[in-house]
């Protein structure tokens, strides 16, 4: 056998990479989102999520290969996202996903408007982002082992003004996720 064949050749690194667009918050807004939210997330028997991912998603991509990256740079160059206002202030348990999740009770437009552009790039570069139906969401922690429910709560407010690439990368401690590129 040659000894350049694809079986011999040694990989220059991973073929897939797990990614997603999301919001990211300043390391004060996720102080306070901690702070804001411990109560709650204590209340239950639950597995928190970790402060240092804690984010809201914009599109889910999954698994990507990894040669496919820099065609996701470059639409997330091509896009800005308005500055807005998100006003979380209902605390929502998704019962059939075991989610205990931070929400905003009204998405801004121009954030609707973005996501639905966003989806549209992507879906016509050939990707498949994740098609749920989209709601602005933080998730402060999974295995809820509550009926569902939602209730108001304190408004916290997050100011955005850019977004980023982020990677799922999984250790023996769970998911963490990584900035890989940011747009303003």
């Amino acid at each position: 056998m040659a000894s350049d064949s694809p079986i011999n050749r040694p990989l220059a690194g991973p073929l897939t990479r797990r990614l997603f667009f999301a919001l990211w918050p300043s390391d004060d807004l996720r102080a306070a989102l901690v702070a804001h939210t411990s109560e709650a997330v204590q209340a239950f028997r639950c597995r928190p999520t970790f402060a240092n991912n804690l984010h809201v998603t914009l599109a889910f991509l999954g698994a990507v290969p990894t040669a496919r990256v820099n065609e996701l740079m470059e639409i997330g160059r091509s896009l800005s996202v308005s500055g807005c206002e998100l006003n979380f202030d209902r605390l929502v348990v998704w019962k059939q996903a075991r989610v205990l999740a931070l929400l905003v009770s009204k998405i801004p437009d121009s954030l609707d408007g973005f996501v639905l552009e966003l989806q549209a790039r992507l879906l016509d570069a050939g990707f498949h982002p994740d098609n749920k139906p989209y709601r602005v969401h933080v998730t402060l922690a999974r295995d809820v082992r509550a009926g569902a429910r939602e209730e108001e709560v304190a408004t916290l407010t997050w100011l955005v003004s850019d977004f980023v690439l982020v990677e799922s990368l999984q250790s023996a401690g769970g998911a963490h996720y990584e900035v890989i590129a940011r747009f303003a």
